[in-house]
C-alpha cells in the first residue's frame, strides 16, 4: 500500500505520525 521509499522510512522513522507527514511533504514537492 507504500511506495517503496516509504518503507525505507518505516525503518528509520518508526513513527508513523512522521511518516505522513514526510509522505505529505514528498507528494506536494513531486
Amino acid at each position: 500500500p507504500y511506495p517503496a521509499r516509504t518503507t525505507c522510512v518505516v525503518v528509520a522513522l518508526p513513527n508513523p505520525k512522521m511518516l505522513i507527514e514526510i509522505e505529505g511533504v514528498a507528494h506536494v514537492k513531486g
